[in-house]
């Protein structure tokens, strides 16, 4: 299976389509912010929290872990991507494992994960990924 070989495939495979569509949704709103405008909102927040600094790439936990929330549907947004994430993660280990492959370290696949993430900001992009969980999609339907 060509996905298990990618830690952007594996996390795709394991989320629902409407999830991607709300991300999409959500990137590209961070996409028009201005940069200045967030900056200074994040260090008034600094100040706010006596100079606290939150160390999100030091974060090994769960995504609801980190955040709160009254509205049932970002936390179901969040659990969704969490279980998405473990998923690929455990995936990928087992992949690596069963190909006498040292097994990936739990920082080094988020971190390779993220710059895939990263990199994605190109229609192309988003259209290879659609042809990937057309082909997943239709690889599931034969296989039941």
């Amino acid at each position: 299976m060509p996905v298990v070989d990618d830690p952007l495939a594996l996390l795709f495979y394991f989320m629902p389509p409407k999830l991607w569509t709300q991300i999409a949704a959500e990137s590209n709103c961070y996409h028009k912010q201005s940069i200045p405008l967030r900056s200074r909102s994040i260090r008034s927040q600094q100040r706010r929290n006596d100079g606290e600094v939150e160390e999100l790439r030091m974060q090994r936990y769960s995504i609801q872990g980190c955040y709160n929330s009254r509205k049932y549907y970002k936390t179901l947004f969040l659990g969704m991507l969490d279980m998405a994430l473990v998923n690929a993660f455990i995936v990928f280990r087992h992949h690596r494992n069963v190909n006498n492959q040292r097994p990936a370290k739990h920082f080094a696949f988020f971190e390779t994960l993220m710059e895939q993430l990263l990199a994605i900001d190109s229609p192309e992009a988003y259209a290879t990924i659609e042809v990937r969980t057309m082909l997943t999609s239709q690889h599931k339907s034969r296989c039941e």
